[in-house]
């Protein structure tokens, strides 16, 4: 790399629009895996990287959302 090389930052803004959502990401209840798998792989099926997520759920066991913890490579979060 030459001294005569500069760098420029490219400038972005990051819009939010609040609407109204529905209280829960799912009104039934989460009592197996398998359950869980399935509302999950709904919400990931397009991703290309492996992610590590939390469901939380109420006290009847539907779930609220769910956090992201990690976010991994193709094959390991």
């Amino acid at each position: 790399m030459n001294n005569d090389e500069k760098y420029e930052f490219k400038q972005v803004d990051v819009r939010l629009c609040l609407k109204d959502a529905p209280p829960y990401l799912s009104d039934k209840p989460i009592d197996n895996t398998d359950k869980a798998v399935a509302l999950m792989t709904e919400i990931l099926k397009d991703m290309d990287r492996e992610y590590f997520c939390v469901i939380n759920l109420d006290a009847g066991l539907c779930p609220i959302n769910y956090s992201i913890v990690s976010i991994g490579t193709n094959n390991k979060a």
